[in-house]
């Protein structure tokens, strides 16, 4: 060390710093980086802080969120202020403050020179508070410390590099002002801690951190669990629970016996730590240890204990052992398969110099490449390269594995046998479908028994003798399927049917064609009301029918417009060529309303055709008109229409005149005086057939009948 320039190298450190492949930071900088995700900008700098008890004293860390507040902390210090919350187990009412707070920063750089020969955290601690320089030589994965903080700026490298040290020796974060052990304390009483910066207000606003702690927090560290091992070709893979350590355990110390478990060794003169962070809910929560061995006839046995943020050791876990794999250099390779549907061998190469290295082969059979494979021939000696098979399916996948002495095993890569076959499955029987109120379709039929089916194809149809349609572009595995309908479609039917097909694409005749009725949701057309009649003994009227195919009913309704203000059914026909109906309840002088709704198969109802409103005369004079003639003059573009009275009809007070023309109900068109018996129309429309009608209207309000002719104009 120059302590002109303050300058420490790490090369001159006794040993590397030693890491495992990991998959987490270690606990204190996982703590930290945890909340500083979590917590939403804020103006101040946070300030983290852990408290750890002993038997016999309380440890405290601290730790900067940033490394801009890691640099001015490191120049003006942190402060502690204690208070003594519960004192002999009982809570005081007003709390006990130490007498002063205490002042931390980091020790000057010559205080540092001892430490740094036996700690090396300490020589990184020194380096990055004081270094002039801070390149960071050391041997590490790609992955390691060296990517992630040669990625970064210079000062980031430092905080990054500081916190890491000060995790893994709490000694040295001792001796750089970031924690503290309070050895006054006593076992009934419980601490109050408060710690904060001095950097001034005005160079940077930072948080404060508090503890609650007391000797009675005491727990003992867990022993770590779970570890599983992997032995290789003279090595082992260790692996264990990180996550649910990270609590407690910064980094873990390996030991291994070869005698027995006679003595133990550390594998590695440094703790092994993880260094690759992990987002929260990540699947990878275990760490890694590969260890080399000398030997792969040698038992090797393994112990882990853990060490925490404050330099404790814990308890080692359960021993685990096992010995190194000779690894087989080649793997078999499947050549051909010779012969034909009668008999079929398979045959493989294999190098034969290795034939000493070799327990057995064994023959896997799957029907699919991806498997699953099942071994159908094993304890195969090491010296075959054929075998005879059999129990074919429609599509063969084979690999050769070849068993080591020591149970290893190599396979080849899949090898494909197709027999000849053109035999199509049976036809699928049982097909069965019902659809609900909201369109879904569902389809079942019987499965077939084929040992080499690969699945159905299943068709539809809108149209009954149309072209069939797939209902997927694929194979259907399931021998029940969905199918959807729009029940607003004006079919009211459709037709299934479903053929299998096997593994070799050959496929069956289709099953019987089921037809599927859907639901109605869509009510019949409304009836037309064209026409009415009044007669001596009712009122006769027509209409068009509903042209709806399912029309089941026609409910005919009246309602009276004086007094009466609800409609009443006067009529139900199933018959659909009927058109007409007599209403002969109704009563001289007044006016009636009728209309009429369709009801269809499903009980759906029409709207209610347009209403058709007519008024019944009184005091019906029967035989007022003797004679109507209608003449066409359709060169002066007119009709003449001509009526005589009977010599016995008196107090004719007016006759009134109605017109109608093809499907045009008749209305009251002319209303002339009692002097008057013939009148010229003069609004005509060529090739139309009209009707004229002709009554009296007495003075005391009697009507007579209606006289009434055609005529084609």
């Amino acid at each position: 060390m120059r302590k002109r320039s303050h300058h420490i190298s790490l090369m001159k450190m006794k040993t590397g710093i030693v890491m495992a492949i990991g998959l987490t930071l270690s606990l204190f900088i996982n703590t930290v980086v945890a909340q500083v995700k979590k917590t939403p900008s804020v103006k101040k700098s946070k300030l983290f802080s852990v408290g750890h008890s002993t038997k016999k004293e309380i440890l405290i860390r601290w730790a900067p969120a940033d490394e801009a507040m890691w640099s001015d902390a490191n120049k003006y210090g942190y402060a502690i202020e204690r208070y003594t919350v519960v004192k002999d187990g009982k809570v005081l009412e007003k709390f006990e403050r130490m007498k002063s707070r205490l002042v931390f920063k980091p020790k000057p750089v010559a205080e540092w020179d001892s430490l740094m020969q036996i700690d090396d955290y300490a020589a990184v601690l020194a380096q990055a508070i004081y270094g002039d320089d801070f390149d960071v030589e050391m041997t590490t994965e790609k992955d390691g410390v060296a990517r992630i903080i040669n990625e970064t700026e210079k000062l980031k490298q430092r905080y990054n590099m500081s916190m890491y040290a000060a995790d893994h020796s709490f000694t040295a974060a001792v001796q750089a002002g970031l924690g503290w052990k309070d050895a006054d304390v006593r076992p009934d009483d419980k601490y109050f801690y408060r710690i904060y910066s001095l950097i001034p207000k005005e160079v940077r606003k930072t948080d404060t951190s508090l503890l609650y702690v007391g000797l009675s927090d005491y727990k003992p560290l867990p022993k770590p669990s779970e570890i599983i091992t992997e032995f290789g070709d003279k090595s082992a893979l260790l692996k264990w629970d990180f996550d649910s350590y990270k609590e407690y355990y910064t980094s873990y110390i390996i030991e291994r016996s070869d005698d027995d478990g006679k003595t133990f060794k550390p594998v590695s003169d440094k703790p092994v730590t993880s260094l690759n962070d992990k987002s929260e809910g990540s699947p990878t929560a275990s760490m890694l240890f590969i260890d080399t061995l000398a030997d792969n006839t040698i038992q090797y046995q393994y112990r882990i204990a853990g060490v925490s943020l404050f330099g404790d050791t814990g308890p080692y876990s359960d021993i685990v052992k096992g010995r190194g794999k000779a690894v087989l250099p080649l793997t078999p390779n499947i050549v051909n398969v010779t012969g034909d549907n009668e008999a079929y061998r398979l045959n493989w190469a294999f190098e034969d110099s290795l034939n000493g290295l070799i327990k057995e082969f064994r023959i896997n059979h799957a029907e699919r490449v991806e498997g699953p494979y099942k071994t159908i021939s094993q304890n195969i000696k090491p010296g075959e390269r054929s075998i005879a098979i059999d129990s074919l399916a429609a599509s063969n996948y084979y690999t050769v594995t070849a068993v080591s002495i020591e149970g290893e095993e190599r396979s080849s890569l899949p090898y494909l046998l197709q027999p000849e076959d053109s035999i199509a499955p049976a036809v699928p029987v049982g097909l069965h479908a019902i659809v609900d109120s909201n369109g879904v379709v569902q389809i079942s039929w019987d499965a077939n028994s084929e040992k080499e089916l690969e699945g159905y194809r299943i068709l539809k149809t809108n149209v009954k003798g149309h072209e069939w349609v797939p209902l997927f572009d694929s194979v259907w595995h399931d021998n029940t399927v969905k199918d959807t309908v729009n029940l607003k479609s004006l079919n009211n039917k459709i037709y299934y049917t479903v053929r299998a097909v096997d593994n070799r694409f050959n496929q069956s005749d289709v099953a019987p064609m089921i037809e599927v009725k859907i639901p109605d949701i869509i009510p019949p057309t409304q009836p037309v009301l064209i026409d009415y009649d009044i007669t001596d003994k009712g009122i006769k009227i027509s209409w068009i029918n509903s042209t709806d195919e399912d029309v089941a009913l026609h409910h005919v309704y009246r309602k009276r417009l004086q007094g009466a203000a609800d409609w009443e059914l006067l009529h139900t026909t199933s018959d659909t060529t009927t058109h007409q109906f007599f209403d002969g309840g109704c009563e001289e002088g007044k006016t009636y309303s009728y209309t009429i709704i369709a009801v269809d198969s499903s009980k759906l109802e029409s709207a209610p055709a347009l209403p058709l409103t007519v008024s019944v005369p009184e005091k019906r004079i029967k035989e007022a008109i003797a004679k109507l003639v209608l003449e066409a003059d359709r060169k002066n573009r007119q009709i003449a229409v001509n009526w005589e009275v009977k010599k016995d009809s008196k107090s004719i007070k007016q006759f009134e005149i109605y017109r109608g023309w093809d499907k045009q109900a008749m209305s009251l068109y002319q209303q002339l005086d009692a002097d008057k018996q013939s009148f010229t129309d003069k609004e005509l429309r060529v090739n139309t057939k009209y009707k004229y009608a002709v009554r009296a209207v007495y003075s005391n309000g009697a009507y007579s009948d209606f006289v009434v002719k055609n005529i084609i104009y």
